[in-house]
């Protein structure tokens, strides 16, 4: 039997072995320092991550983004909650061994994100308020910058006076339900003196770690021993921002962007281990025994049953070639016009959307009865894993709503664990997948992110994903 003794009786002696970071500025293929965004979107940018050892989820992006003038009088509403300005982020080899290929990245991380992230946590990230400058005057309004905030981050108004941009779009001016802590789903600018709306410029510093459930999340020192490329394909800059013409109701004379916004100051920040002792032992490791890790992946599908109807049933098979095992699935249901006011709205308050349901796997029910959404059976089903998250209650959590299914069984175990273990439900046999649903009458996209294990090899014989 083991022996344990108090601190204050405790002398024993450790070494203490620890990473330390220096952050390496990485610009675009191109050497340029801006995004070009367009109504199609579908542009991509490319940085190429030298050959060093580095840690992913310390590293970072930056970008400056400016709004043109919308509606006068009027109003921009940049989303917030989500990063939309990509649709795809993909992690590569130059031979094709991809690491990560997130696609519809907008769609993932609004759902994702405030499930996974912890609210103490949360409450420690950047504001990303804008301000205007009114003293320089309506015709050369030039707004006002604070900080470098991030994408994800609380509202900032209390129940008794809820500000527009704390407000929740598809709901009016309903607006956020938990003063101060619910995440902040709009940034919305402001009007000048004598009518002119400013321009909007806010600045965005983007932790590679909140993508979740992907290596970027995956806090270890990596050595792949050759050039890494991380490709960015941007969104339709229709999804990135919208006007409307009430300062308080997001849904009030709302319209599509009309014109594209414009970047500056685009950079990939790169957290490079500087202990050459590390190093050395990483480079080692590769060269003989090789580097061996599993990683998480995520593989995405859309459905939409193409017209108006109350029933939408998704079926979907996962199997050996995708990865190793299957740790969860997230299903959510997102409104047919994806622009907007309603271009992340997945809002089933009440069961605004999806009223009932039940997800089966290999025809087996893995729930005995009809999921009632009217009735929170739905919150009731996930609250054990997102407690503690942004998602505090069951309002905020069927606003941002979602289905999820988990075969890890490791919710409550601690974070920095979950990367050691191998968990979920072997792929070596197809696992089919199905969610039976009844909706209000209209139609819906129904995204469905599976989130796998794939074995990472690291060796002088090249990088392979398996």
């Amino acid at each position: 039997m083991e022996s344990l003794s108090a601190p204050q009786l405790n002398y024993r002696k450790a070494i203490y072995n620890h990473p330390s970071y220096r952050y390496n500025k990485v610009l675009m293929q191109t050497g340029g320092n801006s995004i070009t965004f367009s109504q199609a979107g579908g542009s991509e940018y490319i940085f190429e991550i030298p050959v060093s050892t580095f840690n992913l989820s310390k590293s970072y992006f930056t970008m400056q983004v400016r709004l043109p003038t919308g509606p006068n009088p009027g109003y921009n509403w940049l989303y917030q909650n989500t990063c939309p300005f990509f649709r795809q982020i993909q992690l590569y080899t130059r031979g094709g061994q991809y690491i990560c290929d997130l696609n519809e990245a907008a769609n993932y991380l609004k759902i994702v994100v405030n499930a996974e992230t912890k609210l103490e946590e949360f409450l420690t990230f950047p504001m990303n308020e804008y301000a205007q400058n009114v003293a320089l005057g309506a015709a050369q309004a030039t707004p006002g910058l604070i900080g470098a905030g991030s994408f994800f981050q609380r509202n900032n108004s209390t129940l008794a006076n809820n500000q527009g941009g704390d407000a929740r779009p598809g709901m009016g001016a309903v607006g956020s339900t938990m003063a101060y802590t619910e995440p902040k789903y709009v940034l919305r600018s402001t009007v000048e003196a004598g009518g002119n709306e400013s321009v909007m410029v806010v600045n965005f510093r983007i932790p590679l770690g909140l993508i979740k459930n992907t290596i970027f999340e995956l806090d270890k020192d990596l050595y792949f021993g050759e050039v890494i490329l991380l490709r960015l394909v941007t969104h339709a800059y229709t999804k990135i921002f919208y006007t409307g013409t009430n300062a308080a109701n997001p849904d009030t004379g709302n319209n599509a962007a009309a014109a594209a916004p414009t970047s500056a100051d685009v950079a990939l920040y790169v957290a490079v281990e500087k202990d050459l002792n590390i190093v050395n032992q990483l480079m080692n490791q590769m060269q003989t025994s090789g580097i061996q890790l599993v990683i998480p992946y995520v593989w995405y599908s859309k459905f939409n049953p193409g017209g108006a109807t109350t029933s939408q049933n998704v079926s979907i098979r996962y199997n050996r070639g995708q990865g190793v095992r299957l740790r969860k699935i997230y299903h959510s249901v997102f409104h047919n016009t994806e622009s907007s006011n309603t271009a992340y709205d997945h809002n089933n308050v009440n069961g605004a959307k999806v009223v009932e349901y039940y997800t089966l796997l290999n025809n087996n029910r893995l729930q005995e009865f009809n999921v009632d959404c009217t009735h929170l059976d739905d919150y009731s089903l996930v609250k054990d894993k997102i407690e503690g998250s942004v998602l505090q209650e069951a309002d905020i959590y069927q606003y941002n709503w979602f289905h999820l299914e988990d075969f890890t069984g490791i919710y409550e175990i601690d974070p920095e664990d979950k990367n050691n273990i191998i968990v979920g439900l072997p792929l070596e046999t197809e696992q089919k997948w199905d969610f039976y649903s009844r909706t209000a009458n209209a139609q819906y996209n129904h995204y469905t992110y599976a989130i796998v294990e794939r074995n990472l090899s690291i060796s002088p014989a090249g990088v392979v994903v398996s």
